[in-house]
């Protein structure tokens, strides 16, 4: 795809363990038992999706506005993780003593409804997949994948992320 950005080192991913640890820190020094257990389960989620299951960013939004990044989603990861992920991107500006703001100037992302296509990592919970990408897999339309054993109510963390239920 034209204009894409992606690595197998992800930036993205790479912020999104420092976030992650950084806020599962703050909760620990504050007690906070919701903000422990969402941000282990960010943490785990991030971890386990590894930089294949970050969604990839294109310049533009394809009406002339460079300035803005175009966010896909990819084909296998739940759709809640969209939602969750806008959340923890956007700890860093509503904690600007933890998070150190510096660096190239933010551009506004639009998500997308485009789908990027890639094999998912070994070993994620069925809970992290989307429901048709698991019907493809049953009727073979993609390659069989190893599930982890370990499964995640994931409604349950992207109602306390939305809730505000974390530091």
């Amino acid at each position: 795809m034209p204009g894409l950005t992606y690595s197998k080192t992800s930036k993205k991913y790479q912020r999104r363990l420092k976030i992650a640890g950084a806020m599962l820190d703050v909760s620990r020094t504050n007690d906070d038992q919701s903000g422990i257990e969402f941000w282990s389960f960010v943490l785990r989620a991030v971890t386990g999706l590894t930089s294949d299951g970050m969604s990839d960013e294109e310049n533009g939004d394809g009406d002339g506005d460079e300035t803005a990044r175009r966010v896909l989603d990819i084909d296998f990861r739940h759709p809640d993780f969209r939602e969750l992920f806008k959340k923890v991107d956007n700890v860093r500006k509503s904690h600007p003593r933890i998070f150190n703001q510096a660096g190239a100037k933010y551009k506004r992302r639009l998500h997308v409804d485009t789908m990027s296509q890639r094999q998912p990592p070994p070993h994620l919970p069925k809970s992290f997949y989307r429901p048709e990408y698991l019907s493809k897999i049953s009727n073979g339309n993609v390659p069989e994948v190893t599930f982890g054993t370990a499964e995640y109510a994931l409604s349950r963390y992207l109602l306390l992320c939305l809730c505000g239920h974390f530091s």
